[in-house]
Formats: C-alpha cells, sequence, structure tokens
C-alpha cells in the first residue's frame, strides 16, 4: 500500500521500484529511503529487496521462447549468454504469469525478466510484460537482425491470432 512502512537495512545495496510499473533502481541504503519516501509521494506502494553483489543479467523472451540476454556490468550494459539455470529462472517467470491470466506463454507477444545472483543464486528481480525496452542497441548487429526478425514474425502471428492481419478488414 502507498506509504506503508518498509524494513531498509543500514547498508549494502537494495533494490527499490513500485509495486506495478518500471522505475526500479540499485541503490545504496542512504538513498534508498529518499527513493521509498519519492514513490510514496507519487501514491505508488514500494517493493525493496537485496542488492546482492552480482550483476543484474536481463532475458528477452519473444512469442513466449527465450531470444536474447545482456547484463549489467560497471554501468554499461553489454550482450551476454547466460548459464541455462538463469534462463529457467525467466522462463518460469514468464510461464507463472502467463497462467495467471490464462495464456499460453506463446501468446505473450515479449517479457523481460531481471535475474540477480548469478547462476548459482539466480533470483527474479522484475518481470515486465508490457512497454519493456528489449535492448536491441546492446547487441552485435546480426544477433540484433534475428532478434528483430523474430519479433516481427512475434507480431505477425499476433495480429493473424486476434483477426487483425493484412487481409482482416477487406471487404468483397
Amino acid at each position: 500500500m502507498p506509504g506503508e512502512p518498509v524494513r531498509l537495512p543500514r547498508k549494502g545495496q537494495v533494490f527499490v521500484g513500485p509495486t506495478i510499473g518500471t522505475g526500479t533502481r540499485r541503490c545504496s541504503a542512504r538513498f534508498a529511503a529518499e527513493f521509498v519516501a519519492q514513490l510514496h509521494a507519487a501514491g505508488q506502494a514500494v517493493l525493496v529487496q537485496p542488492g546482492g553483489s552480482g550483476d543484474e543479467t536481463v532475458l528477452v523472451f519473444l512469442g513466449g521462447e527465450p531470444s536474447h540476454a545482456f547484463t549489467k556490468q560497471a554501468d554499461t550494459w553489454r550482450q551476454t549468454e547466460p548459464d541455462f539455470e538463469i534462463w529457467d529462472v525467466g522462463a518460469a517467470a514468464v510461464a507463472g504469469a502467463a497462467a495467471q491470466v490464462g495464456v499460453d506463454p506463446g501468446e505473450l507477444l515479449y517479457a523481460r525478466a531481471h535475474i540477480t545472483g548469478g547462476s548459482r543464486d539466480p533470483r527474479l528481480l522484475e518481470l515486465q510484460l508490457v512497454d519493456p525496452s528489449l535492448g536491441w542497441q546492446w547487441l552485435d548487429p546480426d544477433i540484433r537482425n534475428l532478434a528483430q526478425r523474430d519479433f516481427a514474425l512475434c507480431v505477425q502471428s499476433a495480429l493473424e491470432r486476434l483477426g487483425l492481419g493484412p487481409f482482416s478488414h477487406r471487404r468483397p
């Protein structure tokens, strides 16, 4: 609930963000309290998670299938090839979200799962299903071309499934 007290560590890193929406940040304990106050002042409920010491890996799923990934290291995003354990956590999150709303994961146009903890202790930080950045700019050109082609095919499939394909509005 907006304004609800949250417990923050006295030191170390934490992730703070709205419970619904975008804007999660990794913060020092000192800045976390300020950010929580800003979110509460904006009428938002707040989620706080331990920051951990590992890198954050972002997994992109297109049409419910793994597509590509990137990681943030020293404030720079880079293309990466995560271990299967990390992909498994992301896939489970996508499947769980799809089940929650009663659809097959393949019906989700895209998803972006943020994973922390590395392959030894992977944990879901955030799952974005609406308007995520898909990270095209951090991919090598060849990988980007393949991923964007897959995305276009997912869009085409979704349009056809919803009866919105190119011939859906033709009249005799």
